[in-house]
């Protein structure tokens, strides 16, 4: 429940694959992941099927990076996006 909660899905526990947005399984599968506390979070180009919202889903992303300590490799074909995520403090 906590993961679902940190992807903004907590009032869909119960909810059926079909019955989720496209976002929405997207974010169903970051909290999939997340439920085993990884140290590195593989993203394979998520947003790229997201028509609607790929600017907030790209925030939602920074803060459950911050949230989790996590460790994102990121691949993305979006210069914008490659540098609005980057993190240059290492």
């Amino acid at each position: 429940m906590e993961a679902l909660r940190q992807v903004g899905l907590a009032d869909f526990a119960d909810a059926y694959p079909r019955q989720l947005s496209g976002g929405m399984r997207m974010r169903a599968s970051v909290a999939r992941a997340l439920v085993t506390r990884p140290r590195v979070l593989l993203m394979d180009e998520p947003f790229a099927a997201l028509a609607r919202s790929p600017a907030q889903a790209r925030s939602h992303l920074l803060d459950l990076w911050q949230a989790n300590a996590l460790t994102v490799l990121f691949v993305t074909h979006s210069v914008f996006e490659s540098v609005f995520l980057a993190d240059a403090s290492w």
